[in-house]
């Protein structure tokens, strides 16, 4: 037996103001106070997702800069964690800048 899919609309009217403080409201009870993200907070510690975007590396290219001993890690159960200092240090150190001669 097939079922048909149907559309119910309900037109209320509701006051702007009122409809966004009672949105606001119920996301809050909701959704607990979380920091941004990791890629835009100071959290000491990347994921190896975070870590290959930052770099702009594939995972692959990442766990051969962890087995090579170019970057830390530490691992907990089976999540790997990276400093991100570490992260920015190995980008600082394979920095080259460029010479301006005249």
């Amino acid at each position: 037996m097939a079922y048909k899919a149907t559309t119910l609309r309900i037109c209320v009217s509701v006051d702007a103001e009122e409809f966004i403080s009672e949105l606001e409201s119920r996301l809050k009870r909701k959704a607990p106070d979380r920091a941004p993200s990791p890629g835009r907070t100071a959290d000491p510690y990347l994921t190896r997702k975070e870590a290959a975007a930052m770099l702009r590396v594939t995972d692959r290219q990442l766990d051969y800069l962890r087995s090579s001993g170019q970057l830390g890690w530490s691992k907990y159960g089976r999540r790997v964690l990276l400093k991100r200092q570490d992260v920015e240090n190995l980008m600082e150190s394979a920095y080259c800048s460029a010479e301006v001669s005249r």
